[in-house]
């Protein structure tokens, strides 16, 4: 590995990485009018010392935190990869933990601890469910697993920025919210999963979070004045090729 790429995967590289973020988008929240809808059922859940399971699409995640209540422990399942180490240190910087992890790598600790989260520390995890490679906007199964085991109900979170700039060349289309804006922060109802939920149940619940998520987000983008921004086609295409050759490759593993 060259002296330039240890050095952008340094630890001093992402903390500093994560200052940038944190501050501006602190900047973004002080200059800018922040209304948060549909809070009043998590806040409820929350002060009965019960956790959730919070969820959102990547590309609207970046000003989540202005929605939680500070007052209450949070940690978020963040991936073990660059972009994700960048994220943990900024979330660090909002009093909220990481757990490293991703369905590739660190799974299995991963997963332990967000059971020890859920279950023993009574703290709540946000688990975003296209992440960390997309495809955009699809929900994987994960989230609702972790629910039906826990107990914990699903909140479904997004936010719209009226001035907001689309990273167009990102897997997730990321919206980065611009200074002296409208900012809208939607929860949906809570998803609950029954313990004795079967696997087409399940589905049918990763489903319900799915549309909730995009249902909120045109909300979000509707309340601030903007055209609901959609996922690009083209891309998911091209994601859908990738998940299948990827299928083919584990199939060829197995074999």
């Amino acid at each position: 590995m060259s002296i330039i790429k240890k050095i952008s995967k340094s630890n001093f590289t992402y903390s500093l990485a994560g200052l940038i973020a944190s501050s501006y988008a602190k900047f973004v929240s002080l200059t800018s009018t922040i209304e948060v809808k549909g809070q009043e059922k998590l806040l409820k859940h929350l002060e009965q010392d019960k956790p959730i399971i919070m969820t959102a699409w990547h590309g609207r995640l970046y000003l989540l935190y202005l929605a939680w209540p500070k007052k209450f422990p949070l940690k978020a399942l963040v991936s073990p990869h660059s972009d994700g180490m960048i994220i943990s240190k900024t979330l660090q910087r909002f009093g909220i933990t990481s757990i490293l992890g991703s369905s590739n790598k660190n799974a299995k600790s991963s997963a332990i601890n967000i059971f020890k989260s859920l279950t023993k520390e009574k703290t709540s995890v946000t688990i975003i469910p296209d992440g960390p490679r997309g495809p955009m906007a699809k929900a994987v199964i994960s989230p609702i697993y972790f629910a039906k085991k826990t107990g914990a109900p699903i909140y479904p979170l997004t936010y719209a920025s009226k001035k907001h700039k689309t990273l167009d060349h990102s897997w997730d289309k990321m919206i980065v919210p611009k200074p002296f804006s409208k900012i809208t922060l939607i929860y949906d109802d809570p998803i609950i999963i029954p313990k004795d939920a079967t696997e087409k149940e399940m589905e049918q619940y990763r489903i319900k979070l799915e549309n909730s998520l995009n249902h909120i987000s045109k909300e979000a983008d509707i309340a601030v004045g903007i055209d609901p921004i959609k996922p690009h086609i083209n891309f998911v295409k091209r994601n859908r090729k990738q998940e299948k050759r990827e299928r083919q490759e584990k199939q060829k593993e197995a074999n």
